[in-house]
């Protein structure tokens, strides 16, 4: 969900787009790209367009990738982080601590990452919050 968005947004050459609207254009101006999301890599960087963004898990998701993406950071995907966008891994390493979220009124399934890069599967109630010592990283959570 991109929200409104911008109107009369165009790609400049070399940039990929990765998603664009053009059935909502009027025909006059259907040749026209109406860029909702691009990316582009210019000399050692790397830049992110994202036409709008309302709040979302979902959403959410795709800002965060965009930014590792955008950083060259692709590898730090599995680092603190679940597979379900519902459900969130907020990790406090100076304290040996971290916790994963079921932000939503039902239960969740996910795949949890942790910050080696290893996972682990786990199942959580609606708005439940599981906590973990780091070196724990399989074993059941704190009471």
């Amino acid at each position: 969900d991109f929200g409104e968005g911008k109107k009369n947004i165009v790609a400049l050459d070399g940039t990929t787009v990765l998603v664009q609207n053009a059935t909502e254009l009027p025909f006059a101006v259907r040749h026209a790209e109406e860029v909702q999301m691009a990316v582009r890599e210019f000399g050692k960087g790397r830049g992110v367009y994202i036409s709008g963004l309302p709040y979302s898990f979902e959403n959410s998701r795709v800002l965060y990738r965009a930014v590792l993406w955008s950083a060259s950071a692709e590898d730090e995907l599995h680092r603190w982080y679940s597979t379900n966008y519902n459900v969130e891994v907020h990790a406090y390493v100076k304290n040996g601590k971290y916790c994963v979220v079921n932000n939503t009124y039902e239960p969740q399934d996910t795949t949890v990452y942790v910050g080696d890069g290893t996972s682990f599967e786990l199942h959580l109630e609606a708005n439940e919050i599981k906590w973990y010592q780091t070196a724990d990283k399989v074993s059941e959570p704190r009471q």
